[in-house]
């Protein structure tokens, strides 16, 4: 069902979905997979809301996430710290006595996009937390709404209030009103939301 959602048109998901479909890729491949669950937002505040993996490849530990979404890195980065570079993006992982955080740098910006423990997650602990994030009137994803396109020349981010452009490691933001995200979604996209209420209007 996961398979069908994405692959045929107008599908889509967030996390919990794109990785768990990755992960059956990359395990039907032959690789070595361990399911792992971070936290997006303030640590002290924040559930495991984020779905993520851990590919041992020659022994070194990897890191891949196709789910983020946003300035998300686009191909695997070692897990371990240090800073590597994709599209214009750095990157960087840092440890503390308990947790690895993600950061993104893009000019002067960096913002921590996530932190997990590195400690393995079962199938039951991805349902409890996917659970919790797709139906709590509490997480963001019950109020907002994210769709990205990346090519080799920008990376372009609809968000209800701001269209956020990325070109030539340069940020542009473009403000809009919720009422347009309809029309930008088909305009940028290529995506027809319908006329249901949307999440962040209702």
């Amino acid at each position: 069902s996961i398979a069908k959602r994405f692959l045929e048109p107008g599908g889509g998901g967030y996390c919990f979905e794109q990785n768990t479909l990755l992960g059956a890729a990359l395990r039907e491949l032959g690789f070595t997979v361990t399911t792992l669950l971070g936290r997006v937002g303030p640590p002290d505040r924040s559930m495991l809301n984020h779905m993520l993996l851990r590919v041992d490849l020659d022994g070194r530990p990897w890191i891949a996430d196709v789910g983020f979404g946003g300035q998300s890195p686009l191909e695997p980065i070692p897990l371990e710290e240090g800073r590597v570079t994709q599209r214009g993006f750095d990157y960087s992982l840092r440890r503390d006595e308990n947790h690895w955080t993600l950061t993104m740098h893009c000019g002067n910006e960096s913002e921590d996009m996530y932190e997990f423990s590195g400690a393995p997650h079962t199938t039951g602990d991805v349902e409890m937390a996917n659970y919790y994030t797709s139906t709590n009137p509490a997480s963001i994803f019950r109020n907002t709404l994210t769709i990205q396109r990346v090519t080799p020349e920008e990376r372009v981010i609809l968000r209800p209030k701001v269209v956020t452009t990325y070109r030539n490691g340069v940020r542009t933001d473009k403000d809009i009103e919720p009422t347009q995200v309809r029309s930008f979604a088909r305009e940028l996209f290529g995506i027809e939301l319908g006329d249901e209420p949307l999440l962040f209007e209702v």
